[in-house]
C-alpha cells in the first residue's frame, strides 16, 4: 500500500492542471498546505487545503482534508470529508487509496453495537432515533450514546453506553412488567365524583339550613336548624375532601402510569439504574 505521505506528494501533482490564471495563486499554497501536513500542524494544514479548494475546487484538496482530520484523530469529520471526497470523486485516481483509508478511519471510529431486551422485540431507540426491534445491531460513532427500549405492558428503560472504536460491543436491557393501574386510576376518579356529588348535594341542604334558622319563629327551631346546618356543612366538607383526594390519586395514578417520569442513573454492575422523576 502506498504510504502516507508519498500518497499525499502524488495527489500534488496527479489531477489536471488549473489554467494559468490560478495556477499562479494555486501553487503556493498547496505548497504550504504540504510542509504544514508534513510538520504534522494539522488545523493550519485543513485552513491551507481549504483555501487551495477555494481557489481550485478539486477533490484531491477534499481528500487531504481528510487525511488531515484522520491524523487529528477527528474521527466524525474525517468520516464527514471522505464522503464529501467521494461525492465529488468516485473515479479518481486516488480514489482506492482513500477507500482504503475511509475503512480504516470507520474500523477506528466506529463500532458494531447488539442490543437484546428482555422480553425480546422491544422498540429500541439510540439517542432518541428509532432503530428496529431487539435483538438489534446497529453502527454507532465512538462516545457517549443513550440506548432506550420499550414494550407494551413494561416500564421502559435507557442505557448509557460509551462506544469505543473499533471495538463490538452488547448492551442487554431487561424490562420490568408494569402492574396495571388503570383500575385503581378509575377507582380514584370514581371516588372523586361521588366526593363531588356529596359535597353539592350536602352544600345544597346547608343553604336550605340557613334559610330555615333565618326563619325560625322559636328558639328550638332556629337551634334545630343550626344543628342541622352543622351537620350538613361537615358532610359537604366531608364530600369536598373525597373529591380532592380521589383526584390527587387519580392523577398520580395517570402519572405512574405514563412513561414519562422514567429516567436512569449510574449503577455499579450496569453503569446505568432505573429511577423515577417526582
Amino acid at each position: 500500500m502506498t504510504s502516507l505521505p508519498a500518497l499525499l506528494a502524488g495527489l500534488l501533482v496527479a489531477s489536471g492542471t488549473p489554467d494559468d490564471a490560478r495556477k499562479a495563486a494555486l501553487y503556493p499554497v498547496l505548497a504550504e498546505a504540504y510542509r504544514l501536513f508534513e510538520a504534522a500542524r494539522f488545523d493550519d494544514a485543513i485552513e491551507a487545503f481549504e483555501q487551495a479548494y477555494a481557489i481550485s475546487p478539486e477533490p484531491r484538496f477534499v481528500l487531504n482534508i481528510a487525511l488531515s482530520h484522520r491524523a487529528l484523530g477527528q474521527c466524525q469529520r474525517a468520516l464527514a470529508t471522505f464522503e464529501r471526497f467521494f461525492a465529488l470523486c468516485r473515479d479518481c485516481p486516488q480514489a482506492e487509496e482513500a477507500a482504503t483509508l475511509h475503512r480504516d478511519v470507520r474500523a477506528r471510529c466506529e463500532a458494531p453495537v447488539r442490543i437484546v431486551t428482555e422480553p425480546s422485540g422491544a422498540q429500541v431507540a439510540v439517542d432518541g432515533v428509532p432503530r428496529g426491534n431487539a435483538p438489534v445491531e446497529v453502527t454507532l460513532p465512538a462516545g457517549p450514546h443513550v440506548v432506550r427500549a420499550s414494550a407494551e405492558g413494561h416500564a421502559p428503560e435507557e442505557r448509557a453506553v460509551v462506544v469505543e472504536g473499533g471495538r463490538p460491543a452488547t448492551v442487554s436491557i431487561p424490562l420490568r412488567a408494569r402492574p396495571d393501574l388503570a383500575p385503581w386510576m378509575w377507582g380514584a376518579f370514581g371516588g372523586a365524583a361521588v366526593g363531588a356529588v356529596t359535597a353539592g348535594v350536602f352544600g345544597a341542604l346547608l343553604l336550605d339550613d340557613l334559610d330555615d334558622e333565618a326563619a325560625a319563629s322559636t328558639r328550638a327551631a332556629s337551634e334545630a336548624a343550626r344543628d342541622e346546618a352543622r351537620r350538613d356543612a361537615a358532610l359537604a366538607q366531608a364530600g369536598l375532601g373525597l373529591a380532592a383526594h380521589g383526584l390527587a390519586a387519580g392523577f398520580t395514578l395517570l402519572w405512574l402510569d405514563s412513561d414519562e417520569h422514567v429516567t436512569v442513573g449510574p449503577t455499579a454492575e450496569h453503569g446505568v439504574g432505573l429511577g423515577f422523576r417526582f
